[in-house]
């Protein structure tokens, strides 16, 4: 009888510690892997979205905005997905140009709010507010910068 219940104990303490491996196991993946993507579904990626895949198009941007980190590259993805009605790849696609000064950049922006009005007139309100509290912000520090060749202290 004590050798049973000493035996269902180390049963029982070995499920135990099987249990809190794996849930540590599951924790330690990183949220970015979801954007993992091998050379070959790179390639394969590459070719849907060049012939019309949003999908495909918003898979790449989002491998290179989270893994390689080749902003312009994601940027370019996203530009080539913007025909698609995916709110969250317009919404990170403005994301990396709401800082830009060039006024076509700009204009751009304003135009994917204008399609995001269309899609979730919601979402484009708290983008609008989020980009008008961007360029106020930036406004309020150029006019704080001192005139070119005078240097502060």
């Amino acid at each position: 009888m004590k050798k049973s219940l000493l035996a269902l104990g180390f049963i029982l303490f070995l499920i135990f510690v099987f249990q809190i491996i794996e849930k540590s196991e599951k924790r330690a993946v990183s949220p970015s892997a979801a954007y993992l993507l091998r050379k070959d579904e790179i390639k394969k990626y590459q070719s849907a979205a060049r012939s019309g895949s949003c999908e495909a198009a918003n898979k790449l941007a989002r491998f290179h905005l989270n893994i390689s980190f080749r902003t312009d590259e994601a940027i370019y993805w996203y530009r080539l997905g913007r025909q698609c009605v995916d709110v969250n790849a317009k919404l990170e696609l403005i994301g990396l140009l709401m800082d830009s000064d060039d006024r076509d950049v700009m204009a751009e922006v304003d135009q994917i709010l204008i399609e995001i009005e269309k899609i979730n007139p919601r979402e484009a309100t708290r983008a609008k507010e989020a980009i008008r509290a961007t360029r106020e912000r930036r406004l309020n520090q150029t006019e704080k910068l001192p005139p070119s060749g005078v240097q502060s202290r």
